[in-house]
């Protein structure tokens, strides 16, 4: 069984005759267990960075709005997973 283990990229989509023999030593018929965490994710300034511009087409939140929705986030992951993990 592994824990979290690195998995190789595009693991999920990709056929299992188009896998490395290395890939399919390492999970095939092998159990993983991926724990997803709660992460709080970007600040406002990490925000505002990513999403202005002149190429950006998103409507940019007030730094208010910003703050409820990542608290509203945050509340509604801790009460489905009241550990901080899956």
């Amino acid at each position: 069984m592994l824990i979290n283990p690195k998995l190789p990229e595009h693991f999920f989509n990709r056929a299992n005759d188009e896998r490395s023999p290395s890939e399919l030593k390492k999970f095939w018929q092998v159990l993983i267990i991926l724990i997803d965490e709660y992460y709080e994710g970007e600040n406002w300034t990490e925000h505002q960075k990513r999403t202005t511009g002149p190429k950006n087409k998103f409507t940019i939140e007030t730094e208010v709005e910003f703050n409820e929705r990542k608290q509203k986030k945050k509340a509604s992951w801790f009460k489905e997973f009241p550990s901080g993990s899956l």
